[in-house]
């Protein structure tokens, strides 16, 4: 199921669309943790544990803020900020099996 919402951050709308990215029956370059389009358009995957997903947004959400910025850059930064929100309380924490490092 593909559930869409709205997001308004500052002044800016996102579009966040939900749905199995990794489905069965879907091609190989299409399957991802994670997307980001232009015009302010991510996607997620909500089968994601709270902490994987929490990393994938930011690394998604990065892509869309800094689009000339390397995607080892990228991969990094989300990774240690979702590490650092973690290590703050501010999202749970979970087993390093779900760490994309």
């Amino acid at each position: 199921m593909i559930k869409v919402k709205t997001v308004r951050v500052r002044a800016n709308r996102w579009k966040v669309i939900w749905r199995n990215l990794s489905a069965e029956g879907m091609a190989e370059e299409d399957k991802a943790l994670g997307w980001c389009h232009e015009n302010k358009v991510l996607e997620l995957d909500p089968n994601l544990s709270d902490s994987l997903l929490c990393e994938i947004a930011l690394h998604e959400f990065s892509h869309a803020f800094f689009p000339d910025m390397s995607e080892e850059t990228i991969t990094l930064f989300a990774s240690q900020a979702a590490d650092f929100l973690s290590a703050m309380s501010l999202i749970p924490y979970e087993d390093e099996e779900d760490d994309l490092r």
